[in-house]
């Protein structure tokens, strides 16, 4: 990757400008040519004092064009000089300091950064002579930039914030505006992306109250590339889309459009979309050809060898590769173009590629250059492929604690996940690394330090939100930002009842949209501000990642972890017991275990049939052998004797897979001790030989039992019980007909009548015998949002919602269950995970009986994001979900069987198997599609002190399922295909 930066460089003025550059490009190229139109007309440099007439003619002849031509360059400094002179026998200050600020900007621009900052500090100095404020601050940003043309960042970034004060003070909202648009770049520089973004929002509020149109433009490029950096995608586009529309409304020529088609060109290809990221960067590499700008038509070239690959076209990406590196660069990115062609010629001629590699890597090792995280993590890639695994682990060290540096200072957790989930090659690049040189000497500790990374890129944000949930972090906020944080909910609750109507036309819910997307970033915004000045969260320790050593301790003799990481094409899987490790390199390609696992989950989430009345050959059973054959049978074949309970860490798609269901041996009519009718066979599910359970990872799982209700004072034995909450009005069809208005929609899956859930009465009903006196029931109208929002939930020791799930793959933050809401509350009935991960939980469990609970989007390296892993970050223990749409009556029946396993005094992950084995058991619903969706996720072995049931509560609820299904639901009918289709479709717990 290089090192350069484009839009830096645009906005920043670290390019050299041809000759036949347009004078409009000046609004935008170095800082010193992006201030001209602005600085022509202002008032400290349109006034030249009281000097005499032929000093104020040269230096007019010295300033006369700021876009200066490389040709006339000289005779511009010879004005200046000349009128430098003459200021000086004059003792002008003020025009002493306006030639050399003038002689700082052109030697800037030709790139003599040391002549620049040489000429910015004298002019610094004469201004401060001069006793002039305004000649101080525009003295002080320049001096700010030639510390910036020689990477000097810190250096700069203390000019910079010099300048916003005194523009501040001499009352120059637009040079504030532009330091502070400084200021925003250089901490971009810094990697200190909450500092950049703070700056670059300033900035550009104050240039919309300037109406500094086209510096606003520079602000919103600048503004989505630190969104870019952090991997927030969404935001990046909608800055770059903002920025390229001021650029087309100015000048057709201006060269903010190529920053704009450049950083487009990367998000696509970000976006996995390499066509239409191409078809922005051949746009942008036209105008660099035109105006002959070699250093950003480097960069151009760079990324299009990328969109290349990614398309399979290797011959245009070696040929690109070629003229890359035929352009005119320093050593260091010379090395960086001769690893961009060792790797293209990998494939095709592995010995020219090793000639390339070897060449890179040893002018790094001789010049080094001023290299980033991202460069040590590439040579250190080349090393690896070369077999010098030794220098390939050291440079990888050095650029995982760089980049975790940069992490660490984040403020947000969603900005650390994205941050992490975006680069999350480089861990991988080291475990793999790791194994590779254990492989070669198996008796050192490679292995383990493999672990170790592992754990430290994987859901580390959720490790740091979890910790937070059990500290006091409130914090006296300033009245504005404690205004703000209640306007903004409001706003949001508002525009989401609102695009849930059914008659908003197409036009007016995309308006809406718009406005509720710029709502929701204003809210994240504020949050990471008020995270940022909390003295609380500045002085957190956060917990650190675990060692091998200390992940092992977490097991009993009986338990062992299964941590599986995909890494590029190759699958490994990481074996802990409390005794032993090992890992696994899996023989089977990571792309095709994907496919498979699609494949496998929408056949048998689809598949309700009993295993009577199916074929024994149904599609997903030969999937789940394989799978099995893949994932298991070489792990288990080296499990210890008496290993009963298995813990996964899943990694990407392995995340949807629910282990239970895989077949690990032939048919059979007798299972864990679990009779089935002598003329039926069922295939034997890993479920019958282990008790299942999942974690994020093995920190997290620490993280979660280190704070244990059951280990408090109070031994607690309430519970919270939302069911079947009453939908408002609004709640309903629609209307949408194709599959861009559901786009458009607030939710992914929006679109379908939303009903209410008869069975959820039951299921109510059978939990409600397990109820203590200090427990609390919620149904219809009182099952509100509001109420959830305002309770103390921290008393509660198992929450359990049977309700609606509403999963947004486009927007995690926004999934929620749906409860009820009315318009005196101020809510929209929908609690988002947003919302949930600031509720103040102290639960041993938390039951999702709904949809789809347990999915969510998966972002790489923090795994899955939605509902259940929002309830964890809250301070819940454990949460239970689901992993496809669940049928509601089977459901309320197993819910039904969980809580009397749970209240006999079982751990809830052999509650949980349990009330599958029943149901198992019981032919009518033995198909996995009923039993399987519901996992376990966190901490799984604490048994959960609830009450058992009264004579009366037992006679009571036994009288009403006997009425329940002997009425309401004849057994002809649910065995008949026409009732069991009819049945399910009518009876899912989800909005789709």
């Amino acid at each position: 990757m290089l090192k350069a930066d484009i839009g830096d460089g645009i906005i920043k003025g670290r390019h050299n400008m041809n000759s036949n550059l347009p004078r409009q490009a000046g609004l935008i190229v170095p800082l010193t040519l992006s201030l001209c139109l602005f600085l022509l007309a202002h008032p400290v440099f349109s006034q030249a004092g009281n000097p005499g007439t032929r000093t104020k003619e040269l230096f007019k002849l010295g300033e006369d064009d700021l876009a200066i031509r490389a040709d006339e360059r000289l005779a511009h400094i010879n004005h200046l000089q000349q009128s430098l002179g003459l200021a000086r026998e004059e003792k002008d200050y003020r025009l002493i300091s306006r030639c050399l600020w003038k002689l700082s900007r052109i030697y800037l621009d030709s790139g003599e950064s040391k002549k620049a900052l040489e000429g910015a500090l004298q002019a610094l100095a004469n201004a401060q002579e001069a006793h002039d404020v305004s000649l101080e601050a525009w003295a002080s940003d320049q001096v700010g930039n030639a510390y910036f043309g020689l990477e000097k960042y810190k250096e700069a970034l203390d000019s910079f914030r010099k300048a916003a004060q005194l523009m501040r003070q001499c009352g120059d909202r637009s040079g504030e505006a532009m330091a502070f648009r400084d200021v925003g770049v250089t901490y971009k520089r810094l990697s200190l992306f909450d500092e950049s973004l703070e700056s670059l929002h300033t900035a550009l509020d104050i240039f919309k109250e300037t109406n500094g149109k086209a510096e606003m433009g520079s602000v919103l490029e600048n503004m989505g590339a630190a969104y870019a950096n952090l991997g927030d995608s969404r935001r990046a586009l909608k800055y770059y889309q903002q920025a390229l529309q001021i650029a087309r409304e100015g000048d057709e020529n201006s060269v903010l459009i190529l920053g704009c088609f450049y950083r487009l060109g990367r998000l696509y290809l970000d976006l996995d979309n390499p066509a239409r990221a191409l078809d922005c960067l051949k746009q942008a590499l036209e105008f660099t050809e035109k105006y002959d700008m070699k250093p950003m038509q480097a960069e151009v070239l760079y990324v299009m060898i990328n969109c290349y690959v990614a398309l399979g076209r290797m011959d245009s990406a070696i040929r690109i590769g070629h003229q890359f590196l035929a352009l005119d660069r320093d050593r260091w990115q010379q090395a960086q173009a001769l690893l961009k062609l060792g790797k293209l010629y990998r494939d095709s001629d592995p010995s020219l590629a090793g000639i390339f590699i070897r060449k890179a890597i040893a002018i790094f090792d001789r010049y080094r250059g001023p290299s980033t995280w991202q460069d040590y993590a590439d040579v250190a890639e080349a090393c690896a492929y070369e077999g010098d695994l030794d220098r390939a682990t050291k440079y990888y060290q050095i650029s995982i604690d760089h980049f975790e540096s940069i992490r660490d200072h984040l403020g947000s957790n969603q900005q650390k996940g994205t941050f992490l989930g975006k680069h999350e090659f480089i861990y991988q690049g080291m475990i793999k690394t790791l194994l590779q040189r254990d492989e070669q000497h198996p008796q050192g500790d490679d292995a383990a330090h493999a672990f170790l990374f592992y754990e430290r890129g994987k859901a580390r944000a959720m490790l740091e939100g979890i910790a937070e949930a059990h500290q006091d972090t409130e914090s006296v906020l300033d009245p504005s930002l404690s205004l703000r944080e209640k306007q903004l909910p409001a706003a949001i609750a508002r525009l989401q009842t609102i695009l849930l109507q059914k008659d908003l036309t197409l036009e007016k819910r995309r308006e809406f949209l718009d406005q509720l997307n710029q709502a929701e970033q204003d809210l994240d915004q504020l949050i990471e501000a008020i995270r940022r000045h909390n003295p609380h969260y500045a002085a957190f320790q956060y917990p650190k990642p675990l060692s091998l050593k200390q992940a092992q301790n977490l097991l009993d003799q009986r338990t062992a972890l299964l941590a599986y990481l995909s890494a590029g094409d190759q699958l490994y899987c990481f074996v802990l017991t409390h005794d032993e490790f090992f890992v696994s390199r899996l023989a089977v390609s990571s792309r095709l275990e994907s496919e498979r696992i699609r494949n496998y989950v929408d056949l048998l989430a689809s598949d309700n049939r009993a295993p009577f009345l199916h074929s024994a050959d149904a599609g997903w059973k030969e999937i789940s052998r394989r799978l099995y054959q893949d994932l298991l049978e070489p792990v288990r074949k080296r499990l210890p004797m008496g290993t009963r309970r298995l813990i996964i860490i899943p990694d990407g798609l392995l995340h949807f897979l629910p282990f239970e269901t895989l077949i690990c041996a032939g048919e059979s009519a007798v299972g864990s001790g679990h009779a089935v009718a002598a003329s039926s066979s069922r295939p034997h599910y890993l479920l019958e030989d282990f008790v299942i359970s999942y974690a994020p990872s093995a920190s997290v799982l620490a993280e979660l039992r280190k704070v244990s209700p059951t280990q408090g004072p109070e031994k607690r034995n309430d519970l919270l019980l939302v069911s079947n909450p009453a939908p408002r009005a609004t709640l309903k069809n629609t209307g949408l007909q194709n599959a861009a208005e559901l786009t458009a929609a607030s939710y992914d899956e929006e679109g379908q009548e939303i009903n209410r859930i008869p069975f959820s009465s039951f299921e109510a009903e059978a939990i409600s015998r397990y109820l203590s006196p200090g427990s609390i029931v919620l149904t219809g109208a009182e099952a509100s949002e509001h109420r959830v929002k305002t309770d103390r939930l921290d008393r509660f020791r198992v929450i359990h919602f049977a309700t609606h799930g509403l999963i947004s793959q486009r927007i995690p933050a926004r999934s929620a269950l749906l409860l009820a809401s009315s318009s005196e509350d101020g809510e929209d009935g929908l609690l988002q995970a947003r919302e949930i991960s600031h509720l103040k939980l102290s639960s041993d469990l938390v039951v999702l009986s709904a949809c789809q609970t347990a999915r969510g989007t998966i972002l790489a390296g923090e795994g899955v994001q939605g509902l259940a892993q929002a309830f964890l970050r809250a301070g819940a223990q454990s949460v239970i979900g689901s992993l496809w749409n669940v049928n509601d009556k089977q459901t309320a029946r197993f819910m039904a069987e969980f809580y009397q396993h749970l209240a006999a005094g079982q751990p809830k992950a052999e509650a949980l198997r349990a009330a599958k084995l029943d149901m198992l058991q019981r032919g009518s619903d033995a198909a996995p599609c009923f039993w399987a969706p519901f996992i376990l996720i966190g901490e799984a072995d604490q048994p959960v002190a609830i009450n058992g049931p009264s004579l009366w509560a037992r006679s009571r609820n036994g009288l009403f399922y006997a009425l329940l299904m002997a009425l309401i639901i004849p057994p002809t009918f649910i065995l008949s295909k026409k009732g069991r289709s009819r049945f399910v479709e009518k009876t899912h717990r989800s909005g789709s």
